[in-house]
This record gives C-alpha cells, structure tokens and sequence, in this order.
C-alpha cells in the first residue's frame, strides 16, 4: 500500500498535464551525456565569454559552414565533433586554435562544478532507480509465502508494476512512466523471491539432514 501513496497524492493534479511514456529504460542516463553537447559553457571568471560545445557530427564541409557562422556575439570559441571520430575547435573568427589553447580547453573544459553537477544529476537517477528495486523486494518475499504457484510468485510484482505505471500515465497528474520502473521495480520482485526460495530450500534440507542423520 505505501507504494502506492507518491501516485494518489497527486489526486489532486489529475489531467493538468499531458499523458507521457519513456519508453528507453536509459534515456535518464543519455539525457546527461547529451548535456555537455549542443550547450554554451561560460569561461572561467567570465560572465559573458563562453564556449559552445556542437551536438552533431560534422563531416568537412559541414565544419566549413560552422566556421563561416562564427560569430564573437554568439561564442568565443568552438568544439564540434567530426565524423571521423576526433574534434575540431576554432575561435569566433572561424580560425584554428593555436595547440597550447587547444590542450588548455580540452583539459579543463566542461569545469568541474559543471561535470560534477551532471554526476550529481546521474547519481540521483541511479539512487532513484535502485530505491524502486528495494522498494519491491518485500512484495517479492510475501508474494513467494501467498501462492503455491511460481507464475503467480513471479508475476505478481511486474504486474503491479505495470498497473502502477498505468495510473500514473492515465492520470496526467504530472508524474512520467517509465518502462526504466517497470524493469526495476520487477527486478526488485524477483530479488525477494529469489531470497524467500532460498532461504525455504535452506530450511527444508536442515530436517532432511536431521533425519538423516538419525537413521545412519
């Protein structure tokens, strides 16, 4: 029943929102890789310089184009990545940077208060996803003691994963469902009842043992 507390209490908020699926279990993660492209980073001590990191790869003739574009109102300095598979960066006139500026932005740029707020961001997707997993390892372990049948042991948790995810979509309430959930909150399932199987299995050998024993 707790686990179903975080949908209900945005009751209140039904249909304020449009209905959405992720349907990339590790589009959370990729959301973070692709922060650093396709942005404008501030210069270190500036408030107005800055850098723009390209999102697409460019083949030469594309880096042609860009460079032509360059402009001091837009960015200072440039970083594309090329189709064959290395970078090029030039500053707002579109010209090459010297190899000592080149080295200097390559190792110090994104700051580290910039990555460090990307790893940040990508630990409290995984905390988030991990917690799913443990939230459901309790149904697994009563679903195992409730039925005599493995289909019903084992499924019980997926589906109410599923049923739980369905709400929140049919709600439009605010919250997105995730199949990234739906994977966790099953593996969490089968994790308690895998630990309930076991630990049945342990206890059933100690009699047999026992007796065993008695008759040798």
């Amino acid at each position: 029943m707790l686990i179903l507390i975080p949908p209900l209490s945005d009751i209140s908020e039904i249909g304020q929102t449009d209905r959405e699926v992720i349907w990339d279990p590790l589009v959370s993660f990729k959301e973070d890789d692709e922060i650093v492209e396709g942005s404008y980073i501030p210069l270190v001590g500036s408030d107005d310089t800055y850098i723009y990191y390209g999102e697409q790869e460019l083949s030469e003739e594309e880096v042609e184009r860009a460079r032509e574009q360059a402009s001091s109102d837009d960015a200072a300095y440039y970083r594309y990545p090329l189709t064959n598979g290395t970078s090029v960066w030039f500053d707002s006139e579109g010209h090459d940077l010297d190899p000592q500026m080149r080295a200097e932005l390559e190792s110090s740029y994104p700051p580290e208060e910039y990555l460090g707020g990307n790893d940040a961001t990508e630990g409290l997707v995984v905390a988030e996803k991990v917690l799913n997993a443990l939230i459901f390892i309790p149904i697994g372990i009563i679903a195992f003691a409730s039925f005599f049948s493995w289909w019903a042991r084992v499924c019980v948790g997926p589906a109410l994963s599923v049923i739980i995810e369905f709400g929140q979509w049919y709600m439009a309430a605010g919250r997105v469902s995730e199949t990234a959930d739906v994977i966790m909150n099953s593996a969490g399932h089968v994790i308690g009842v895998g630990m309930l199987a076991a630990a049945a299995l342990l206890v059933d050998r100690r009699p047999a043992e026992a007796r065993h024993r008695i008759r040798s």
